[in-house]
């Protein structure tokens, strides 16, 4: 993502946005290395909306989400990525190759789960033995009995 400069966000943002506040949130959300960039609920207050209002901006307004848009341009549309995700990773699964197949499923497996990837060294103190650690006489079988 392309780092724009707080006076080309505002001219890009004031084309189209004419509510000073809306204006003001969106400066203040969407501008690099301030303390409100990415910080809705903060950059609400300081543009003088409610706490209210601040609590759901991000959530509630469309005029938010235009307004990332115009700045960050159109996300890709996570259900479509996710759905052709699982298109790949089924097929995959399905391979006639069984190396695919389990390379798949680990990786599927570590997503899941990153203590099933994940190697694990195991240190637990054995008892010694009660009598000494060497076998008695008694206790060897002897091959022609």
């Amino acid at each position: 993502m392309k780092k724009m400069s707080e006076e080309r966000i505002k001219t890009k943002l004031s084309q189209k946005i004419t509510d000073s506040r809306r204006l003001k949130f969106l400066e203040l959300y969407l501008t690099p290395g301030t303390k409100y960039f990415n910080n809705g609920y903060q950059s609400a207050i300081k543009a003088g909306f409610t706490e209210n209002t601040a609590v759901t901006i991000l959530s509630k307004y469309k005029w938010v989400t235009d307004g990332i848009k115009m700045i960050r341009g159109n996300s890709i549309d996570t259900q479509v990525l996710a759905e052709k995700s699982r298109k790949v990773l089924s097929k995959s699964l399905d391979s006639d190759d069984p190396k695919i197949a389990q390379d798949t499923a680990k990786f599927i497996s570590s997503h899941i789960d990153p203590d099933f990837i994940q190697k694990q060294e195991v240190n637990i103190q054995l008892p010694s033995p009660i009598y000494g650690g060497k076998s008695k006489e008694s206790d060897i079988k002897k091959e022609d009995e």
